[in-house]
């Protein structure tokens, strides 16, 4: 029992590590911004180079080819949906599940070692090895979770601010802009980056629909498609 208890610890340890690492990133983020030495529009298309998957960016070049396709595809959707946490994509994020579970498998082990869990030490490795390799999922779950509901809250002060501009005689484009800096929050920032992706070349439609696209809500979808249509 002893042995199930420092385990899940040892697990509550890894998400509140991860949560802190995320958290300094985003706070460090917006104190740039603050000094000007920052530009938000920078951080659109990812990816600063002092990120925490460094290491896994590293490790992907030489192992990625290995990774299943399949499962890197939905993680990397999924992490599309969650806002790329920690800067992580598809394959990263498949490479963090096998630290994980490295180091949970070593941690029983070492529990092992020390406790002499005798009988119970295959039931321990067991639950080791299914917490370490899914504990990373149920964390960006919870991510995605928490931002398509942000999203989906600021959805109706959004339309209804967007509208406002529109009635005031401002283009798409500038409506867009106007409500983006009023409103902020995940909407505002997605709708800046379709902004900042449209002065970079893309089309519009596309633009737009890459916002319905990174958010996996489909209010937004709908919205993207009004627009596009309007």
């Amino acid at each position: 029992m002893v042995h199930v208890i420092l385990f899940f610890v040892f697990a509550s340890v890894i998400c509140f590590s991860i949560y802190l690492i995320d958290l300094r990133q985003n706070a460090l983020r917006k104190f740039m911004v603050l000094l000007g030495v920052w530009n938000e529009d920078d951080d659109v298309c990812g990816g600063g180079g002092d990120s925490p998957s460094s290491f896994f960016r590293a490790l992907r070049k030489r192992i990625g080819s290995m990774l299943p396709g399949l499962a890197v595809g939905e993680y990397d959707q999924k992490l599309q949906w969650a806002g790329r946490p920690l800067g992580l994509n598809g394959e990263e994020f498949y490479l963090l599940k096998i630290v994980v579970l490295i180091g949970a498998v070593f941690l029983a082990l070492a529990f092992f070692l020390v406790f002499k869990g005798g009988k119970s030490f295959m039931l321990v490795l067991l639950a080791a090895s299914v917490v370490g390799f899914y504990l990373p999922d149920y964390w960006l779950s919870s991510r995605v979770q928490e931002r398509q509901k942000a999203i989906e809250k600021e959805l109706l002060g959004f339309v209804d601010v967007l509208a406002v501009c529109a009635k005031a005689g401002l283009n798409l484009s500038e409506a867009i802009q106007r409500t983006s800096e009023y409103q902020g929050g995940y909407l505002g920032h997605e709708f800046n980056r379709a902004l900042f992706e449209m002065k970079r070349g893309k089309s519009r439609e596309e633009a737009l629909r890459d916002i319905a696209h990174r958010t996996g809500v489909d209010e937004v979808d709908k919205l993207v498609r009004a627009l596009i249509q309007g």
